[in-house]
């Protein structure tokens, strides 16, 4: 059995280029989607609908787009190219979307929140060094939601 302890949740947003929203429009509401090219992160062949808090209704979007990949990097250089939109958690391009070198689009859609966890095996007893760092991972992730 597991024991999880809670880090902190990652948090999403919807990103584009600037250049690729002149060439394409700045979508207005989740339908205009379907006429952009998404940047989609999958595993294998799944891909993951975007789930999304559109008022008080949870919504699940699947993206479509000439785009599909399992790496994060290859998403953020997608984006940075302006080959589409996507959704990214807000960390792989917090930089960027500060400087305005992406912009967020359609922030009124909340995308949900992905928790981070640590996990180890209970019952058995953690070494103190792997408690140490478990404790300093609590500890900043703690300072940096604040």
């Amino acid at each position: 059995m597991r024991q999880p302890d809670l880090l902190t949740e990652t948090e999403f947003v919807i990103v584009a280029s600037p250049a690729y929203l002149a060439e394409h429009g700045v979508p207005q509401r989740l339908s205009d989607l379907d006429k952009h090219s998404c940047i989609v992160f999958a595993r294998g062949r799944e891909r993951r609908p975007w789930t999304l808090k559109q008022g008080r209704e949870t919504v699940a979007y699947v993206p479509h787009g000439s785009l599909v990949t399992g790496d994060a990097e290859h998403v953020r250089a997608g984006v940075l190219s302006g080959l589409g939109i996507s959704q990214v958690p807000m960390w792989l391009l917090i930089n960027e979307v500060l400087s305005g070198e992406v912009q967020v689009v359609l922030p009124e859609l909340q995308p949900a929140r992905i928790p981070v966890h640590v996990v180890y095996a209970a019952g058995r007893r953690i070494p103190m060094r792997v408690r140490v760092f478990i404790d300093y991972l609590v500890e900043a992730f703690a300072a940096a939601d604040s």
